[in-house]
């Protein structure tokens, strides 16, 4: 996967909820189709020990009470092999874990509500905060409440401003599909100007060739990377938000970066990706910078 393979693998957090369930079942996949290392993350549980049984991974000295959570471990070890499967127990929030052990995973992945989340809200806390301020990659898998089933087909989207994080964002975007087989489309969605102050034409026209030659030059440094990708750029005079969520409807996976090149220093996340972890039907990578960050209340 992208960069040297990590210590942890993918790295999804779990709680036993529906949101976890989902979120688990995302990253086994993952885990499985590239052939690395899982890890599970448990936070404020006891841990459970396992052996192997005729049937596959068993868990010992469990209460009534973690059977729900066990059963994820369990599954995960018949699915991908005992071997290829990390369970990491902690007993602090599952915020600040997972924040910390990120830069040792290849991705982590979060469910878009676990046990505890208030009906109505469009990600829970920890997801939230994962996704504003995990660093490297952070997938977030949509709940039922968004999408029937996960998509296994279609495309994988990338969002690309030109921003450094949407360039991140973008060579994922280009392993994804490589690994999967999937066609890759990149969209870059042109501002759109007032319509009372549309500025001048000549220089709304130099901009808007510049990102289109910006676009084009970035895809063909990864193409050349990735040669067996199908790749196919769009680039759209529409506003960013409404016309990727429409695009997620039917792709496999969305890629952005965590903050565009108009965001606002200090700002975690930007509007768009926001407005997409909140919304999409489809899971989403953000991709952050690789550096721990302050802000995390841990709660």
């Amino acid at each position: 996967m992208h960069g040297e393979a990590a210590e942890l693998g993918v790295l999804v957090g779990y709680d036993g909820s529906p949101g976890g369930e989902r979120a688990l079942e995302w990253a086994v996949r993952e885990a499985g189709s590239h052939g690395t290392l899982l890890t599970v993350c448990t936070a404020g549980t006891p841990a459970a020990t396992f052996r192997d049984g005729e049937d596959g991974a068993v868990a010992l000295g469990v209460h009534e009470g973690e059977r729900s959570l066990c059963r994820g471990h369990i599954d995960a070890r018949r699915r991908l092999g005992c071997g290829m499967v990390r369970s990491l127990r902690v007993r602090g929030p599952a915020v600040r874990a997972l924040c910390a052990y990120a830069g040792r995973a290849e991705m982590v992945v979060v469910g878009s509500r676990g046990l505890g989340g208030f009906r109505g809200l469009p990600l829970g806390s920890v997801s939230s905060q994962v996704c504003a301020h995990a660093p490297g990659l952070v997938v977030l898998v949509p709940g039922a409440e968004r999408v029937a089933r996960l998509p296994a087909g279609g495309e994988v989207v990338a969002g690309f401003d030109g921003s450094a994080s949407a360039g991140a964002a973008l060579g994922w975007a280009f392993e994804e599909a490589g690994w999967s087989g999937a066609p890759l489309v990149v969209v870059r969605c042109w501002r759109a100007h007032d319509a009372s102050d549309p500025g001048d034409p000549a220089v709304v026209a130099g901009e808007r060739r510049t990102a289109v030659q910006r676009l084009e030059e970035d895809v063909a440094r990864w193409r050349e990377k990735f040669p067996e990708v199908d790749v196919r750029t769009r680039f759209l005079d529409r506003p960013p938000r409404e016309t990727l969520r429409a695009l997620a409807d039917r792709a496999r996976l969305l890629t952005v970066g965590a903050r565009g090149s108009g965001g606002l220093r200090g700002m975690p996340l930007g509007s768009v990706s926001r407005f997409l972890v909140d919304h999409s039907r489809c899971p989403v990578a953000v991709a952050h910078d690789r550096q721990m960050p302050d802000g995390i209340d841990g709660r």
